[in-house]
C-alpha cells in the first residue's frame, strides 16, 4: 500500500521513476589504490550509512538516521541536510520516525542496528516535539539495546512501535512512554523448509 501511495511522486520528484545508481565517491565505488585490500568494502573513510528514513508529508520534511551520526532533516527533498540530532544524548541511533501527534514528534530508537562485530548499543528511545531543539528520554525502553526500527501507525499517529534487540515495544502516547509487547512464539516448524 505504501509503495502504491508513493507512485504519484515519481512524476513530481525528478529521477524517482528511473533506475538507481551510485551517487558521489567513496570506498564503496572507488578504484583508488590507497584503500588497498579494503577497496570497495566500505571499511575506510566511509560515512553516510543511512539506517532509516521517515517523511512528514504536511511540511514536506525528510528525516534520516545514521547509525553513529545522529538524525538529519531535509526540507528540500534531500538536496541539502541539517542535523536535528546535535542535542541527542548519544549520536548512536538506529531509527527515526515522524508522527504528526503531539504537535509533531520525532521518535528515535537508540543503538546502531548494523548487527556487525562492533555495534554500539543505545540509550533506549528519545523524542522531540521541536525538531531536535530539545530531546526527552522515553520511558519503558531499556538502555543497552540495538534499535532496529521505529514505526508510526498511520491510522493512529499516537501509536508508535519500536523494535530492538531487547524486544518489541509499543507507545500509545506518540513515543513518550513504551510498553513491552509480548509476541506469541512461532508455531513449531515455522520458517523451516
Amino acid at each position: 500500500e505504501q509503495k502504491n501511495s508513493m507512485a504519484p511522486l515519481t512524476s513530481v520528484i525528478a529521477g524517482a521513476g528511473g533506475q538507481w545508481q551510485a551517487y558521489g565517491t567513496g570506498p564503496l565505488i572507488t578504484n583508488d589504490s590507497r584503500y588497498g585490500s579494503v577497496n570497495k568494502e566500505g571499511l575506510v573513510e566511509l560515512n553516510g550509512r543511512i539506517d532509516s528514513f521517515d517523511y512528514d508529508p504536511v511540511s514536506k520534511r525528510l528525516f534520516a538516521s545514521f547509525g553513529t551520526g545522529g538524525v538529519w532533516m531535509s526540507a528540500n527533498k534531500g538536496v541539502s541536510w541539517v542535523s536535528v540530532g546535535d542535542k541527542l544524548p548519544s549520536q548512536i541511533v538506529g531509527s527515526v520516525a515522524w508522527s504528526p501527534a503531539g504537535g509533531g514528534t520525532l521518535v528515535v530508537a537508540g543503538g546502531d542496528p548494523s548487527f556487525g562485530g562492533n555495534d554500539y548499543t543505545g540509550l533506549g528511545a528519545v523524542w522531540s516535539n521541536d525538531l531536535g531543539a530539545h530531546w526527552h528520554q522515553a520511558t519503558g525502553i531499556p538502555d543497552g539495546a540495538l534499535g532496529f526500527k521505529a514505526v508510526v501507525a498511520h491510522a493512529n499517529p499516537s501509536v508508535v512501535y519500536l523494535g530492538s534487540s531487547k524486544g518489541s515495544y509499543c507507545s500509545a502516547g506518540a513515543g513518550r512512554s513504551f510498553s513491552n509487547v509480548t509476541l506469541p512464539p512461532s508455531p513449531a516448524g515455522a520458517g523451516s523448509t
